[in-house]
């Protein structure tokens, strides 16, 4: 659901309700929902405030009010539920190893599909048949290669998630996975964004590490191997910059005035 989201429904709709069916089997047999507190009174507030908000938009005659309902009523409902099975530190390492790895996966996906395009890779139809909501050209309206798949929406969530990881996880003991891992999917998903021409996603590149920068200053007191990192990351914006200035592989002015 990660890696090609809104796309094969029909599978992941059979596995929803199983697992559905399963929590509700669980629930029913301790007689005992186990989220905190803190949670639920954050997920009713979440259930009230898209409830009103559908109703509004219908008394004032706004098209798709109900057809929104599904997003603010159903699915946090839904979350909720799958929230409550996850009570043990395992499943919730298992969890973020999952996001982390479909930040690799989208990434070399991505880069396959590019060097395909432009013809470096020969054309494997099981790579192209695969429907992640593909679309690539190269100039468009912005003078960019420019490509689009469905993954766009997940990798604007693993972006700033892996990059506070990095941040903060070492302290940890155990890490779900290692800083080689992070590192390699921070670098796939600052590929997939630099050439996703979304200015959404490209302004989360200057966005997240300042916001990852303080989340981090909160919870660690290794500030001075934060601010090391930052250093580097200025280090590698300024050789990044020469080396494309040099062989003018991107030209960075177009991605200048998407804002």
């Amino acid at each position: 659901m990660l890696v090609l989201p809104t796309a094969y429904r029909i599978p992941k709709s059979i596995l929803m309700g199983v697992i559905s069916l399963s929590m509700l089997l669980k629930i029913l047999y301790t007689g005992k929902i186990k989220i905190h507190k803190t949670i639920k009174g954050i997920f009713i507030l979440n259930v009230l405030t898209g409830l009103f908000f559908v109703i509004y938009g219908y008394y004032n005659l706004a098209p798709g009010a109900f057809s929104v309902a599904s997003v603010y009523i159903f699915w946090p409902i839904l979350y909720m539920l799958y929230i409550s099975g996850i009570n043990n530190y395992k499943t919730i390492d298992t969890l973020i190893k999952t996001l982390i790895y479909s930040s690799i996966i989208i990434g070399i996906y991505s880069a396959m599909y590019i060097l395909t395009m432009i013809g470096i890779l020969p054309n494997y139809d099981l790579l192209m048949n695969i429907d992640m909501g593909q679309m690539f050209y190269i100039g468009g309206r912005r003078g960019l290669l420019e490509f689009r798949l469905y993954s766009f929406a997940t990798i604007g969530y693993l972006f700033p998630f892996i990059l506070t990881a990095y941040l903060t996880w070492k302290d940890y003991e155990s890490p779900p996975v290692s800083r080689s891992i992070l590192i390699v999917g921070l670098l796939f998903c600052l590929f997939v964004i630099a050439f996703s021409g979304r200015r959404a996603l490209i302004a989360l590149i200057f966005i997240s590490p300042i916001l990852a920068w303080v989340f981090s200053f909160s919870v660690t007191s290794k500030r001075k191997q934060i601010l090391k990192f930052l250093v580097y990351i200025i280090i590698i914006v300024a050789i990044s910059y020469l080396v494309n200035r040099y062989l003018m592989f991107i030209d960075l002015k177009v991605y200048w005035d998407l804002f």
